[in-house]
């Protein structure tokens, strides 16, 4: 290209000569390489003026706060600081106000979620997962030869155990593998450690545009612009929303297929 073609950046320009003569605008200052750059928080306005160069706040949308000079949603600064299983709103002066998700509640230090502990007709959490443990070993000792069409066939489905006492299984799309329901607050918290996120936009799309759903059905997503909500997408578009244990379960029996053993053990179970 010809240096009469060349695109001259003027601002750009004009900084640099700023810059050079220690005359940077407002909110900002001069590097060591004769460059004008806005302070942390800020960010050039509108050029309306030629010479005005002075930097402004830099604002975010509703639903993200600014941290480190990036638009972030409330959940995702919350996770920075507490982790995972945790949701964020808007608090107050603009702070992002972080709660433990459905399930889960602040550890004694206040340093992360943890999972509710919970007792079922008397059996404590401790006893109850060692039933769970026992139960998937037992079921993993009776794999037959990976089936990988039957797998395929059946990723991202909720299986019943017909032979059996219904138990529940996901298979997980991801990593082809099947994991054990064994209740309304195992599912969901299954549910939710499998799940991906996903914007609001294609939530709201997802909702709307059967053909759009359908491309991901069998999928679990979590809505990280909001509070980390998840959602199911069954094989005919709709999103189930997992609000809580019970929801998960109600979800689990009603979306889920009878299977004969013979089949089920075809499919591997996660480590």
């Amino acid at each position: 290209m010809d240096d009469g073609d060349t695109e001259v950046d003027y601002d750009a320009l004009y900084r640099l000569l700023q810059a050079s003569n220690n005359k940077c605008g407002l909110n900002s200052y001069s590097t060591t390489d004769s460059q004008c750059v806005c302070d942390t928080g800020y960010t050039w306005e509108d050029y309306a003026d030629p010479k005005n160069f002075d930097c402004v706040q830099k604002t975010c949308p509703d639903g993200y706060i600014l941290v480190s000079n990036e638009c972030i949603s409330h959940t995702k600064n919350c996770e920075k600081s507490f982790g995972v299983n945790v949701s964020g709103v808007k608090g107050d002066n603009n702070n992002s106000s972080c709660s433990c998700v459905d399930g889960y509640e602040w550890s004694a230090d206040q340093t992360k979620c943890v999972e509710k502990k919970v007792e079922v007709l008397g059996i404590s959490n401790e006893n109850r997962m060692e039933k769970i443990k026992s139960f998937i070993e037992e079921e993993r000792k009776m794999i037959a030869k990976a089936d990988k069409a039957l797998t395929d066939r059946l990723t991202g489905k909720i299986l019943l155990q017909v032979e059996g006492r219904g138990e529940a299984w996901y298979v997980n799309p991801k990593d082809k593998k099947r994991y054990y329901l064994a209740d309304g607050s195992e599912a969901y918290n299954i549910m939710r450690d499998l799940g991906v996120g996903i914007t609001n936009e294609n939530l709201s799309k997802m909702r709307s545009d059967k053909d759009f759903a359908k491309k991901h059905s069998g999928k679990i997503f979590l809505q990280v612009e909001d509070r980390g909500q998840a959602y199911y997408i069954d094989f005919d578009g709709d999103a189930h929303y997992l609000k809580d244990g019970g929801a998960a379960y109600t979800i689990m029996r009603e979306l889920g297929l009878g299977i004969a053993n013979d089949d089920i053990r075809k499919v591997g179970i996660a480590e």
